[in-house]
């Protein structure tokens, strides 16, 4: 069987050529034959529908984009627009047979159903349910975006800018923290906590106080408190949200001294 299946398409690679196609002038019936051949063997609908239109002396569509969307909504039977259209094209992408009309019509509905069956584990049992519905629920969707989603490639992260090492700041007065992120805005604007640690010494730094939690902003303005002892701090920024570890620290300690001692800022981080 894998013999037929390989010399089969070996040959269909030569037919869909274009100088074969161009010589040999397959009739209708033939175009029919390999369109159904392909069909029976599960090659993907957007494949087959290129291999149609070369074989008919068109140039096929380039499919080496990926194809990736979010689904957010809720989708059920007589809905329109830009989400059924990602939706049969999910399902074309997947393998299954449906046109892409940008209406959930009866179609649409009978394929997602063969949808649910085929990742029932995923889909169906966790809501004790055996067959498909059709209907676009959320474990549906679920699947859906883990087969399709858009995944930002860029990881989170924070970087303290201010105080992050040689700064002089005095009890009393008020200083701007500030912090910056790759992918922050991706991130989605989630809070962050502010701590302000003692620096003891090399990777010894003992939590000393919040100076804000869940802040939204990329700066706080800072009163230090006369409750802080002089000494020598860095500063801890860290997302705010259960479960993520998204962090940073100043790159070297600075200084916390008393009301009237000269105050030193720095532009740039120093040297570690």
């Amino acid at each position: 069987m894998k013999t037929y299946i390989l010399g089969t398409v070996l040959a269909l690679g030569i037919v869909i050529s274009p100088a074969f196609t161009h010589a040999a002038g397959l009739t209708s019936s033939q175009i029919q034959s390999i369109l159904s051949i392909l069909s029976s063997f599960g090659v993907d609908q957007s494949v087959i529908s290129n291999v149609q239109v070369a074989l008919n002396g068109g140039t096929p569509t380039n499919t080496t984009s990926q194809f990736c969307y979010n689904f957010n909504s809720n989708l059920s039977m007589g809905q329109n627009g830009s989400a059924v259209i990602a939706l049969q094209t999910a399902l074309q992408k997947d393998g299954e047979s449906v046109s892409i009309t940008s209406t959930f019509d009866e179609q649409t509905a009978s394929v997602v159903t063969g949808f649910q069956q085929k990742y029932k584990n995923y889909i169906l049992t966790p809501v004790g349910l055996q067959y498909g519905t059709g209907y676009v629920g959320s474990y549906t969707r679920a699947k859906l975006n883990a087969l399709f989603g858009c995944h930002n490639s860029q990881k989170p992260s924070i970087t303290v800018l201010s105080p992050n090492g040689g700064e002089t700041w005095q009890v009393g007065n008020t200083y701007t923290i500030k912090w910056s992120g790759a992918g922050y805005d991706t991130y989605g604007g989630k809070p962050v906590d502010i701590n302000l640690l003692s620096y003891v010494g090399p990777n010894n730094y003992p939590v000393v106080m919040t100076i804000a939690p869940s802040i939204s902003n990329n700066f706080y303005n800072w009163v230090i408190p006369s409750s802080v002892n002089t000494g020598a701090y860095i500063v801890r920024i860290s997302s705010a949200v259960t479960g993520e570890v998204i962090s940073d620290l100043s790159d070297s300690y600075f200084k916390i001294v008393a009301t009237g001692t000269p105050s030193i800022t720095t532009t740039s981080p120093l040297p570690s």
